[in-house]
């Protein structure tokens, strides 16, 4: 009896530890998403309002 309760608790730890690990991971997503969008508007920024024609090569 005292190992499964043993068990139990070993599992309950693990699964804390995987949704802190979850929780780091979508953080760093949205971080992540984030600076990919501010990128993506600078750039697109920068095209648009750009008083001389660009070439991309």
């Amino acid at each position: 009896m005292k190992g499964q309760e043993m068990e139990k608790e070993q599992l309950i730890r693990e699964l804390i530890i995987c949704q802190e690990r979850i929780n780091e991971m979508e953080k760093l997503r949205n971080q992540e998403k984030r600076t990919l969008r501010q990128a993506v508007e600078t750039f697109e920024s920068l095209f648009e309002f750009s008083p001389d024609a660009l070439i991309v090569v």
